[in-house]
């Protein structure tokens, strides 16, 4: 006879997550002496008298369960159980490519359809915890590992994922510091990588020069006549900007002068002063051969003048930096007579 499942239970987790094994039982425990057991289910498993045992990764949806035993005296009865699997919580993420440097917005694709779950991003080592938290933004200097576990009607996933930045370009500026004397000699500044990049040069709001997809970029004849600071970007085939100045410091030109002290006559001593600017340097000639090597910080030096038959005699300064300075010259006629005064 059928008693309506009366006498007969199903043990087993009411709810569980899709995916997960599962183990239902009928009651009592003992099982009585010479029952048997149909099990019509849907889903595969295994049956073995009264349990029945479902592995990992077969349950997807919701399930219903009827059991039927049958006695030794005939009598039979049944048992419906439905079960209940629960989605695990999406754990995809998405992220916007972006240079290094920017701030990253890492997201849980289609979270909208997930309001009901929580999750917890760890990111490198910094761990970021709010409920119903679908996105995270960080400011990302290179590929960093974002981990996010997500938890909600008592399933819990995590996902580990690398979101990936584009690289920033990198080269090298030379020099990238210069000290130019006022209309000196023109100069060059140069940028060179490995890998090629489109190079912009510009001097305040004005752009001098453009080189495209090259690995080296050279910004030529530069003579400026005040402190001037020489950007240069550079931009990679991914769009991405790297940056870098080269200051050049303008210095002025010193404006020497020479002092004499004696007359030139024969067999007088005549000595020249240089007065100049505190920590200039000098370098002394006369007629064109430089007798003092430099660069020098001496400002004075003694002649003796030599009889008639001597060549003209001049002394030049030359004081700045870099050899780069102002000269002057004073030119001595030795007088021909032993009485001059």
């Amino acid at each position: 006879s059928d008693d309506g499942g009366t006498n007969y239970e199903l043990t087993g987790k009411g709810k569980v997550c899709e995916k997960e094994a599962l183990t239902l039982k009928v009651k009592p425990d003992v099982e009585e002496a010479g029952m048997s057991y149909t099990w019509t289910t849907g889903v595969a498993g295994t049956a073995n008298g009264n349990t029945y045992t479902i592995g990992e990764n077969v349950l997807n949806d919701d399930k219903t369960f009827i059991i039927e035993g049958v006695n030794p005296n005939g009598c039979k009865g049944t048992t419906k159980y439905d079960l209940t699997v629960n989605k695990y919580p999406n754990t995809k993420i998405k992220w916007d490519n972006k240079c290094a440097g920017e701030n990253v917005t890492v997201e849980i694709e289609n979270a909208s359809n997930n309001a009901q779950y929580n999750w917890e991003w760890t990111i490198g080592s910094e761990t970021k915890t709010a409920s119903n938290t679908r996105y995270v933004t960080q400011q990302l200097t290179d590929d960093t590992n974002f981990k996010v576990t997500a938890s909600g009607n008592g399933c819990t996933k995590d996902n580990d994922t690398l979101v990936t930045v584009k690289k920033n370009p990198s080269f090298k500026l030379k020099p990238d510091s210069i000290s130019f004397c006022k209309n000196g000699s023109p100069i060059s500044i140069t940028a060179t990588s490995t890998d090629p990049y489109t190079y912009k040069w510009t001097e305040g709001s004005t752009e001098l020069k453009t080189d495209n997809t090259t690995t080296t970029s050279t910004l030529d004849n530069r003579q400026p006549s005040r402190n001037t600071r020489y950007v240069v970007e550079a931009t990679s085939a991914d769009k991405c900007h790297t940056k870098d100045t080269a200051v050049v410091t303008v210095i002025s030109l010193p404006k020497p002068s020479i002092h004499k002290e004696g007359a030139p006559c024969v067999g007088n001593t005549i000595k020249w002063t240089a007065i100049g600017q505190t920590g200039s340097t000098y370098k002394w000639y006369v007629n064109n051969e430089e007798i003092e090597h430099g660069p020098s910080t001496h400002s004075g030096i003694s002649f003796i003048v030599g009889g008639a038959g001597d060549a003209e005699l001049s002394v030049r300064i030359s004081e700045g930096f870099n050899d780069n300075g102002v000269t002057i010259a004073v030119e001595e006629h030795p007088a021909h007579s032993t009485n001059c005064s």
